[in-house]
């Protein structure tokens, strides 16, 4: 009689759980998913109406950004004991020049995952996070990336082509997508997590 009673509370306290959980979980209703759809798309779009825009196209609007990548590939560049130097967005030494232009900067990795955690239906806080974590982590890769160009340029230039304009591209799209889905799980605990604390 008390397994069964005991057993009646565990059951009712089960069904509670699995009332309250959805609500805090990542949410998955038909009109949620589609709001969340359509500004994801709304914000891609104006990225790209903005990046082939009149006023963007031109060099000198990207190139303080391009310098910048330009600096960080050499400092680490030059850490590694290669002796290379900029000038303005190009990494030159006597083996290889390398120069950063548009399409090398992880721009548009970065929209994708800034745009799909941006239309995430949770709350702002987490999307701030997730932001800023993201796009640095995008950008760390990207540097990482441009310092392995840099070596295939120097010891294996024949394939220097193809991995920077199809294979390094495609990975930066998966890896928009992965950090994506881990920054989603994270969220989704943590905010589950917030719900479940005692007041």
């Amino acid at each position: 009689m008390n397994g069964s009673t005991k057993s009646g509370k565990n059951l009712k306290r089960s069904d509670k759980k699995n009332t309250n959980g959805p609500s805090s979980r990542f949410p998955a209703s038909r009109g949620r998913v589609l709001r969340a759809t359509i500004v994801f798309v709304v914000l891609l779009g104006l990225f790209y109406a903005f990046v082939h825009s009149p006023s963007a196209v031109g060099k000198t609007t990207w190139q303080p950004y391009l310098q910048v990548h330009a600096k960080v590939v050499a400092s680490l560049l030059n850490v590694l004991g290669r002796d290379v130097h900029v000038d303005d967005s190009t990494v030159i030494s006597k083996e290889f020049a390398m120069e950063i232009i548009r399409g090398c900067d992880a721009i548009e990795p970065v929209a994708v995952y800034v745009a799909a955690v941006v239309a995430s239906p949770v709350r702002i806080i987490w999307r701030v996070v997730g932001v800023l974590g993201g796009t640095i982590a995008l950008v760390v890769v990207n540097w990482l990336r441009l310092v392995m160009l840099y070596f295939v340029g120097v010891y294996w230039r024949s394939m220097f082509d193809l991995l920077h304009e199809s294979i390094w591209q495609a990975i930066f799209i998966g890896l928009a997508i992965v950090f994506w889905m881990i920054w989603v799980d994270w969220a989704t605990r943590t905010s589950k997590a917030a719900d479940d604390a005692p007041a």
